[in-house]
């Protein structure tokens, strides 16, 4: 699984990959983090609003930092 952050500055950046790491951590999963601020990339998704969070190529949150809980309720849907 990748999870990519587009948009994200370094505070936004370091929050989102804390709640990120908990979510996989207490699901017991693994996933590869990148960080995106390639506009032509960010073009490719057609994310408006930052952050966003892709998790294997489709946009699952935009515009805020999702919580732990939230994370979790996507992830388990990939297992």
């Amino acid at each position: 699984m990748t999870i990519k952050l587009i948009g994200a500055c370094c505070g936004v950046y370091q929050a989102l990959v804390k709640n990120i790491s908990e979510a996989l951590k207490q699901l017991e999963m693994e996933a590869k983090i990148e960080k995106t601020t390639n506009s032509e990339e960010i073009m490719k998704y057609g994310v408006m609003n930052f952050p966003a969070v892709i998790i294997d190529d489709k946009v699952v949150f935009s515009g805020y930092i999702p919580a732990v809980k939230e994370i979790k309720d996507v992830l388990r849907k990939k297992r």
